[in-house]
């Protein structure tokens, strides 16, 4: 010990896993705590002229919109804050909900799996209930995103999973359980989407500030040329690194996550 601290060797008497952007930093951190977070992947790629806007990702997230403006800044506002300060987690949902099948609901996660890569579980996809429920949560302690995917009305859906929902929705912190190993409440910074084809899957109150929902254009549905063009897009790293940087850079200076646009989807869900 006295020798490390001669040669002025750091020393830790703990660990913790906190994101941030090498450019913007990380909020303070005890001198005694290990930061085990990595940076994201994307930084490490040189920066490009491709326009964003004009790829076909991008045509992807408003369709996903419905393409109503609003909607879509909204989600570019929300993924953005979470890429620029990835240690903040704004206690909101996003809801996909009432789409035809194929309409693109898997290319969106796929996409931020790959725009927030840190980790082997940057994004966890579940799609049983009882699974996202399970008490062995270990798996979700690292994600930025966890997606409920083919929710379906059967059983009620998410309603007897509300409770469970609107907490991990909002909460900060994790009990984190891992077989054989003791109970660690942990920092938690992972925000929830959930993915259906049906309508009635959640119940939703009248005054809810949690849940944001999109009705999606669903007019290109299982068109494989179209979904091949993303696929291609998602797989070359000079345009997700255009993506990164387009997120990096997208204004959020007036972005407040409670003003939820108004949905008829939503108010039909009352």
């Amino acid at each position: 010990s006295d020798m490390m601290k001669k040669r002025k060797i750091p020393t830790y008497n703990d660990v913790l896993w906190q994101p941030f952007l090498a450019k913007n930093m990380s909020p303070p951190i005890p001198r005694t705590k290990l930061n085990l977070f990595q940076g994201f992947a994307l930084e490490d790629v040189p920066s490009n002229s491709i326009d964003f806007e004009k790829t076909q990702i991008y045509d992807l997230l408003k369709r996903l919109c419905g393409n109503k403006p609003n909607y879509l800044k909204y989600l570019l506002q929300f993924i953005s804050c979470k890429l620029q300060k990835p240690y903040v987690k704004h206690p909101i949902g996003l809801t996909f909900v009432n789409s035809r099948e194929g309409a693109g609901k898997g290319s969106f996660a796929t996409f931020l799996k790959k725009l927030f890569a840190c980790g082997e579980n940057t994004l966890v996809s579940y799609n049983s209930l009882t699974s996202f429920a399970n008490a062995f949560n270990g798996i979700q302690a690292r994600s930025l995103w966890i997606v409920l995917e083919e929710v379906t009305a059967k059983r009620g859906g998410l309603r007897e999973y509300a409770g469970l929902l609107k907490d991990k929705i909002s909460s900060t912190t994790l009990l984190c359980e891992v077989k054989n190993k003791e109970r660690v409440q942990v920092p938690w910074y992972a925000s929830i989407l959930i993915f259906s084809n049906e309508f009635n899957v959640l119940s939703v109150s009248k005054n809810d500030r949690r849940l944001v929902c999109f009705k999606s254009d669903s007019s290109k549905a299982n068109d494989k040329d179209y979904f091949v063009a993303i696929h291609k897009e998602l797989s070359d790293l000079r345009h997700m690194r255009a993506a990164y940087d387009y997120f990096l850079k997208y204004d959020t200076s007036e972005f407040n996550y409670r003003e939820i646009p108004q949905s008829d989807i939503k108010d039909s869900l009352v």
